[in-house]
């Protein structure tokens, strides 16, 4: 396995059109954690969070990009990441022209940093890519443990927090991801209801990988 993702060396970032760019760093950034947590280990407090998507890299088309480069600065357009004051790119960066311009939302859905709060790991297709993104948003989104009403509160996977930049106004931008009774339930809560932000359980299911060691 460590060979092939040598492999990734020869990826040309400039024969790749938008959903296929797209569709392959979302499994890149999560083939990457799995093969971090087994081999460098798996973090457990937040400053080795920051360490393990900060130093965590593969090269790809011979430029070196980090988780946090693959989410932040590929698939979010160059944002800045959660509790951080700068962007992953510069402007003269060489890895800027890479950058998608149009982002989505919907990537929250899809990435996985191995915590037991973040989606399931899908396999994307450049093909395929939106109705994938679609069906992975509803289901997320269909989760109580992600999205649930109680009391006329609306309370949210904290993802919903850390990217409000990404996904907008909010209850608005959930009504796409929604069907039938809990879509007539979110509606009838307005366009300013009160919102509670769920606890992420940051604990893994990797019982046999080593802790963070680097």
């Amino acid at each position: 396995f460590q060979a092939a993702t040598c492999e990734l060396q020869r990826i040309d970032f400039r024969g790749l059109a938008y959903g296929p760019k797209k569709a392959f760093c979302i499994n890149v950034y999560n083939m990457m954690v799995i093969h971090a947590y087994c081999a460098w280990g798996v973090p457990s407090t937040m400053l080795q969070r920051l360490q393990f998507f900060g130093t965590v890299a593969y090269d790809l088309g011979g430029l070196v990009y980090s988780l946090n480069d693959l989410e932040n600065g590929l698939l979010r357009g160059n944002r800045r990441p959660p509790a951080s004051l700068s962007k992953p790119f510069s402007a003269d960066d060489p890895r800027m022209p890479f950058v998608l311009q149009e982002r989505d939302a919907r990537i929250h859905f899809a990435l996985n940093c191995g915590a037991k709060s973040c989606p399931p790991v899908k396999y994307f297709t450049g093909e395929a890519v939106e109705e994938e993104l679609r069906l992975a948003a509803t289901a997320f989104c269909e989760m109580p443990e992600n999205v649930s009403i109680e009391g006329g509160t609306l309370h949210l996977s904290k993802i919903f927090s850390w990217y409000a930049v990404d996904f907008g106004p909010l209850p608005a931008a959930l009504s796409g991801w929604l069907r039938g009774e809990a879509l007539a339930q979110l509606a009838a809560l307005g366009d300013n209801p009160k919102i509670k932000y769920l606890p992420y359980d940051w604990s893994t299911n990797a019982k046999t990988s080593p802790k963070w060691s680097r």
